[in-house]
């Protein structure tokens, strides 16, 4: 008997879901301003990793309406060298799941 809304593909019990935002929308000039993850494990939230960005430069009153993040937020912030390191070893070598993708892994590479 055939199983109907059974899906064939194979999912990873452990994987991370990622967002980013960003001073805009280029990866060559723009900066992240805030990193967040979440470990999922069978299912299950294992683990959080989240963080604001000093991006070193402006933030855009257009950006600051879309992810209500402003520069007075992100001054104190660490910078993304010191947060890299960190945010590499949260995720290992586990899959990356995102909701935009190609913004945000365009932004982490």
């Amino acid at each position: 008997m055939r199983e109907i809304g059974k899906s064939k593909i194979e999912h990873p019990d452990t994987y991370i879901v990622v967002d980013i935002e960003a001073t805009g929308l280029n990866p060559e000039t723009d900066k992240i301003i805030e990193l967040s993850a979440i470990k999922y494990k069978n299912r299950e939230i294992e683990s959080k990793f989240s963080t604001l960005i000093n991006p070193k430069i402006h933030i855009s009153p257009k950006i600051t309406e879309i992810t209500d993040i402003n520069d007075d937020m992100v001054k104190n912030s660490p910078y993304i060298e010191n947060i890299l390191p960190s945010f590499a070893e949260f995720v290992g070598d586990l899959p990356l799941v995102a909701h935009n993708a190609r913004f945000d892994i365009q932004f982490l590479n």
